[in-house]
C-alpha cells in the first residue's frame, strides 16, 4: 500500500500548491486594486489644489499668510 499511501500525498500536495497560488493571487489582484484606488484618490486631491490655486488672487494668498501669522504657534501645529 505504500503506492496508494504516496498518491494520497502527492494528490494532496497538489492541492495545497494550487490552493496557496489561487489565494495568493487573490491577495495579490486586491492589493494591487487597493494601491490603484488610492493613487486615484492621491490624483483627485492634486486636481483639487490646482484649481484652488488657479482660483487664488495674490491678495487672497496675502489675507492667508497674515491670519496664519496672527495664529499662536500650538494652534499651527509648530513647537
Amino acid at each position: 500500500m505504500p503506492f496508494i499511501e504516496n498518491g494520497f500525498i502527492y494528490f494532496f500536495t497538489c492541492v495545497g500548491v494550487a490552493a496557496s497560488l489561487a489565494f495568493g493571487m487573490i491577495w495579490l489582484c486586491s492589493a494591487i486594486r487597493i494601491l490603484c484606488l488610492y493613487a486615484q484618490w492621491q490624483l483627485d486631491e492634486a486636481i483639487k489644489a490646482l484649481k484652488t490655486k488657479k482660483q487664488l488672487k495674490r491678495e487672497d494668498v496675502i489675507k492667508l499668510i497674515e491670519i496664519v501669522d496672527r495664529m499662536p504657534d500650538k494652534a499651527r501645529g509648530v513647537e
